[in-house]
């Protein structure tokens, strides 16, 4: 997961990745604070775990949308199959829900992520 910070000397915003999925977490297996260089002003900053910020990750909202898309035209390619081979009935349309099952699931465990990483807070 990308956690963001602002730099302290020219608050431009400095980008860490963690694989902890809360502060306190974090702050047990790799330390209380993080340090990085800003590109910008050429700083090394040492921040403390509770002044980053989680975001919602863009690879897992395209990764969601392709899953969905592919997942929509399989539902659909079966749907039509069974259409003409065996006669459709009510429960073969609810194949149609799958690709909406998945897309709703990925964005809601990655929503889920952020917010409890933002709502937690390791104790200073």
């Amino acid at each position: 997961m990308n956690i963001y910070s602002p730099c302290q000397t020219c608050s431009e915003e400095l980008q860490a990745k963690t694989t902890c999925d809360t502060r306190g977490e974090h702050a047990m297996r790799k330390g209380e604070t993080i340090t990085l260089k800003c590109f910008s002003c050429n700083t090394q900053n040492t921040t403390h775990i509770d002044d980053f910020k989680a975001r919602e990750s863009s690879f897992i909202k395209m990764f969601a949308l392709i899953s969905f898309l592919v997942t929509l035209l399989i539902a659909v390619g079966a749907l039509l199959w069974m259409l003409f081979t065996e006669g459709v009935t009510v429960v073969w349309y609810g194949i149609l829900t799958i690709p909406f099952l998945i897309y709703g699931s990925l964005l809601g465990y990655d929503r889920n992520r952020v917010r409890i990483f933002n709502r937690l807070y390791a104790k200073r």
